[in-house]
């Protein structure tokens, strides 16, 4: 079965409920208005990804980037069958306005990704 990206998707909060474990998605976006740069984004947001793979063990890593710089990178393992990943980003920092690509990659290989777009009012 060849790895499947059903969504990658940004977002001020991510969680699964309690009981039904289901995914609750708060205030989805694409673009952060800023007046100037740097800017430190306040407080959270979340970046969530929903794959469906192989059931053996698999390595993922999710890279936020612009044409200039590497903002963050973060890695996981995790067993494969359907898997949704939430990660949290605190106070990440933007250099500069333009053009952000998060990307995903599976195992080594690119699986999927989207963009943040940062600008000025």
């Amino acid at each position: 079965m060849e790895p499947k990206l059903n969504f990658l998707i940004i977002c001020e909060n991510a969680f699964l409920s309690d009981e039904s474990k289901n995914l609750n998605l708060i205030n989805v976006f694409d673009t952060i208005i800023a007046d100037n740069f740097p800017i430190k984004y306040p407080g959270k947001f979340s970046i969530v990804a929903k794959l469906e793979t192989t059931d053996v063990d698999h390595k993922i890593k999710l890279t936020i980037q612009n044409s200039q710089e590497k903002i963050t990178e973060t890695l996981a393992e995790f067993k494969g069958g359907k898997h949704q990943w939430i990660n949290n980003f605190f106070n990440l920092t933007f250099k500069t306005d333009g053009i952000y690509t998060i990307a995903l990659s599976l195992d080594g290989r690119a699986i999927g990704s989207t963009t943040l777009t940062l600008t000025r009012p």
